[in-house]
């Protein structure tokens, strides 16, 4: 059945409201549920949780991280100004749910109106895959571990001979790279093979939600 919801209109109106078509049904809204909905209830306030992730952190002892709105918001905000994401680009979710970093790489995007690159655990786990996948789907932001981001370049440089090889990650516009010690010669290979895009050094512990440093490398 078709119904038509309304406000609790006056009697006088309601045959013309009922008359809007044929086999609709007047539903009038109650006094109470109209002043619900007109003082909807309040959103979040900045102290409120907005996850809950469990790390060991320094400790090496697992323990759950509240992090507040206000901190997944300030996080959220200084990646859209430090990559200067906008509707074109697409970041890649490199990371699985069960890390914190996946947040920003899912969110940050989505805010400014670009898009989520979800990337399948076979293609990150495999660096040349993983280019590949990049550079086929127009990935503009990507992140990684010095470690992968060692074997992505060993990966590159054993495919240089390849017709593909000069393309590789052609629409990246940063790499970020978090979650371990960014080693200068492993900089110098990178820019070496890419030297247009630049180097996000990131890092920060899940307690403080996620990066609380960035350092931009457009050279070593």
């Amino acid at each position: 059945a078709r119904i038509l919801v309304a406000d609790d209109a006056p009697p006088e109106l309601r045959p013309h409201l009922a008359a809007v078509g044929a086999g609709w049904t007047l539903l009038a809204v109650d006094e109470p549920y109209a002043e619900a909905l007109a003082e909807p209830p309040a959103g979040p306030s900045p102290h409120d949780v907005a996850y809950l992730f469990y790390t060991s952190g320094s400790t090496g002892t697992p323990k759950g991280a509240l992090v507040e709105h206000a901190g997944l918001l300030n996080h959220l905000e200084a990646k859209v100004a430090l990559l200067e994401l906008g509707p074109r680009d697409r970041v890649a979710q490199s990371a699985t749910a069960g890390f914190d970093v996946s947040l920003w790489q899912c969110l940050a995007p989505l805010i400014v109106g670009g898009e989520v690159e979800i990337l399948p655990d076979e293609v990150v786990r495999v660096p040349a895959t993983l280019a590949c996948h990049a550079t086929e789907r127009r990935v503009t932001v990507l992140e990684v571990v010095p470690s992968m981001l060692r074997l992505l370049l060993d990966a590159e440089a054993a495919a240089i001979d390849e017709p593909h090889a000069r393309d590789a990650l052609r629409d990246l516009r940063f790499l970020v790279v978090t979650g371990e010690a960014l080693p200068p010669e492993l900089c110098r290979r990178w820019f070496a093979r890419h030297p247009g895009t630049p180097l996000v050094n990131a890092y920060g512990p899940t307690e403080c939600a996620d990066d609380v440093t960035h350092h931009v490398l457009h050279g070593a």
